[in-house]
């Protein structure tokens, strides 16, 4: 669809939303909470009460800024979470609204971040965010096309999602789980597997940004349903100076070891290209004895296992020593090897679908620019 940029107008968020924020800590958080509790993380937590309603933008005001979520029901908010609010006769699409955010919140906030042990944002400047305003049927189309995106991009997910839980049930079948162990199979600690790396958080002068011979830095949040491979939304840095030592190569393991909530806790993919990565993950660069495709979906089987040893605080932590010391039942390389050729056959229909879903993913960013840049 093309749009009459002529006729777009710009104001600012404080003039079409009123801004809140929630008065809850980390602490009031329950696992079998009926309402989603949203903090400063990548997903909701849940809690039993709620504050809010109706349909309302989620934006975290400190950690890893640049958030935004969309939810329509009951949700309860963190203390440093702000919750917009359409205003009357605002005269915007509150989808429509969310769109701009997730095209253009987060370039726009990158220079304005305050703090450096615990980054942070002051309402102002979400009162300041520039909104490009079109005429309401217009924002109305607009959302409708990105919606048929974006259903594209779940479609492609969902078939993703659906081969890894028929690989899970190969994996299953074949060795049994892992946490159990009904087959008896001899226990082998993580150590054993081969190399672990713990990652680390470079510095993020400018001329690391964009650079012509750059690598991929991959956060926890990265590695999304347990995939084999980091999501688009990774940041990209040199490869020289401050990452020198942490970065692995293909068919290395990435394992999420630091974490705000316990689910989070030894999530895990394979990379398909060589990468870097952030202090809150340990990768583990698997020997010839241990097969990467089996260790992977070993270790995502036992997640539980994980959990399990990992302490508990304000943050989850399982460290790179620790989780060396973990043990885990390991067949034979013959059977490993069995068991991955299957795999690999799943993968080649997976890595189809990547491309799909990355096309779509570029769509729904081409759109996005074309609309509200």
């Amino acid at each position: 669809m093309r749009v009459d940029k002529t006729k777009c107008k710009i104001s600012t968020l404080g003039n079409i939303c009123t801004l809140k924020t929630g008065k809850k800590d980390a602490n009031h958080a329950d696992e079998n909470g009926c309402y989603p509790f949203f903090t400063c993380g990548a997903s909701p937590l849940k809690a039993n009460t709620y504050s809010f309603e109706g349909a309302n933008l989620i934006i975290p005001g400190n950690g890893d800024i640049g958030r935004c979520f969309y939810y329509n029901g009951k949700i309860e908010a963190y203390q440093r979470t702000y919750v917009l609010h359409l205003k009357e006769n605002s005269n915007i699409d509150i989808k429509y609204l969310y769109a701009v955010f997730k095209a253009n919140w987060k370039p726009f906030i990158q220079n304005k971040i305050l703090g450096a042990a615990m980054p942070y944002i002051k309402l102002g400047h979400l009162n300041s965010f520039p909104i490009p305003i079109y005429d309401l049927s217009v924002q109305q189309s607009i959302v409708s096309e990105l919606d048929a995106i974006q259903i594209m991009i779940d479609g492609y997910k969902a078939q993703l999602e659906d081969l890894d839980a028929l690989a899970q049930s190969i994996f299953l079948d074949m060795f049994g789980d892992p946490v159990s162990n009904p087959k008896g199979w001899e226990l082998h600690s993580i150590a054993s597997f081969g190399k672990i790396v713990t990652g680390n958080t470079p510095s993020k002068s400018v001329e690391e940004y964009y650079n012509s011979d750059y690598i991929e830095w991959i956060k926890t949040d990265n590695i999304q349903n347990n995939d084999l491979y980091p999501t688009v939304a990774s940041e990209y840095l040199s490869k020289e100076g401050s990452l020198k030592g942490r970065i692995v190569e293909k068919n290395s393991i990435l394992v999420c070891c630091i974490a705000g909530s316990l689910s989070s806790i030894g999530k895990c993919c394979i990379t398909n290209r060589k990468v870097a990565f952030n202090q809150q993950i340990n990768a583990i660069e698997c020997n010839p004895q241990h097969n990467h495709l089996f260790s992977y979906w070993l270790i995502k089987c036992a997640q539980k296992i994980f959990m399990e040893t990992a302490s508990t605080g304000m943050k989850h932590i399982l460290s790179k020593s620790v989780m060396s010391s973990i043990k885990l039942p390991v067949p034979d390389p013959s059977l490993q090897q069995q068991f991955a050729h299957r795999i690999e056959a799943i993968e080649r229909q997976k890595e189809q679908i990547r491309f799909q879903l990355k096309d779509a993913e570029t769509l729904m960013v081409e759109r996005m620019q074309y609309y509200f840049s």
